[in-house]
């Protein structure tokens, strides 16, 4: 099933039935006036338009092995309401209440303290170097206290990925990867982590739209036999085997 008959089913009498970012440019210059009370809707049309736009002909150029692939236009516009979304349906899924997070590349710690406000029952481990400014040790202990109020549900690690998916021993219900956008640094993440998480568990991650990690994620799930999910925010996913 194409992504862009998925929207179209997702969709609304109001929906924008785009499939070009040319023509999704054009709708939003239309909806000035309206755009807040049609935000969603477009925003939606648009996020469609780019995945098959650009995602995925740069994914899979023989169609034949293009993996399943579904979109989500409804999971929330922003990064932590989708990973919370995911991480409640990991919850209702299991009799065990208690999920275990990594997060790899932490920025200002704003989606790690997201997560543990909306996720009682969450550990999470964040993981970055602040090696690279602005991401330096000031910055670091700033992050350090957002995070404090959230007691030992918080586990924040200074270092660099692959040394600390070497030394992870706690088997994960997700990992979200938002660390380097290259195409080395996307493809270490996905090896490094991608083992850490259990079967029936996510493997998550942001910005889609980079080259880097458009490859990276293309030739990661090849030869998986996974569905790959998308959302708003250039966020995706699949389910780990």
């Amino acid at each position: 099933m194409m992504l862009a008959d998925s929207a179209e089913v997702a969709y609304n009498h109001e929906a924008l039935f785009v499939q070009s970012c040319e023509k999704a440019h054009r709708v939003l210059a239309m909806m000035q006036d309206s755009f807040s009370r049609h935000f969603a809707t477009a925003a939606n049309a648009f996020s469609v338009a780019f995945i098959n736009t650009f995602v995925l002909p740069h994914m899979w150029t023989n169609a034949s092995a293009m993996p399943q692939a579904a979109y989500h236009p409804h999971m929330g516009a922003e990064r932590c309401e989708v990973l919370v979304q995911l991480l409640n349906r990991l919850l209702e899924d299991r009799w065990q209440k208690q999920l275990y997070v990594a997060e790899i590349g932490v920025g200002f710690g704003c989606t790690s303290a997201c997560l543990l406000e909306s996720i009682p029952h969450l550990q999470l481990t964040s993981i970055d170097p602040f090696t690279t400014p602005p991401w330096e040790q000031d910055h670091f202990a700033n992050v350090r206290q957002r995070l404090r109020k959230y007691g030992v549900r918080s586990t924040l690690v200074q270092d660099f990925s692959d040394q600390a998916a070497s030394v992870h021993t706690q088997a994960l219900d997700l990992v979200f990867i938002d660390r380097d956008h290259s195409y080395e640094g996307a493809a270490a993440d996905l090896r490094d982590w991608s083992p850490h998480v259990r079967p029936g568990g996510l493997v998550a991650g942001h910005d889609a739209a980079f080259p880097g990690v458009i490859r990276a994620l293309s030739e990661h799930v090849s030869s998986l036999n996974v569905t790959l999910h998308f959302g708003l925010d250039n966020m995706w996913w699949y389910k780990a085997k």
